[in-house]
């Protein structure tokens, strides 16, 4: 038996946040690497609360969703003011 743990950045809370209802899990952190050690710190109490005897592997899954913004107007303008290499 696995367990998967979810992992997904809060934007709002500028944090990550690890979560599975099974084994009733809830962290956080603003380090992504220290999420994950905190997780596998935490993993065999949690296990052990949750009488999950037979848990064989654990895997994580991120979520991440990026979203960038780019004012067409100033690529423009940027493009007129100098001229590229090898163009005439």
């Amino acid at each position: 038996m696995g367990i998967n743990i979810a992992i997904k950045w809060d934007n709002e809370a500028s944090v990550w946040r690890a979560t599975n209802t099974l084994i009733r899990l809830s962290l956080w952190s603003r380090s992504y690497d220290a999420l994950v050690g905190a997780v596998e710190s935490k993993l065999p109490k949690l296990l052990d609360i949750n009488n999950i005897k037979n848990c064989t592997y654990v895997t994580f899954t991120t979520y991440t969703r990026k979203f960038d913004i780019v004012n067409t107007t100033e690529l423009q303008d940027a493009k007129t003011s100098y001229k590229l290499v090898g163009t005439d």
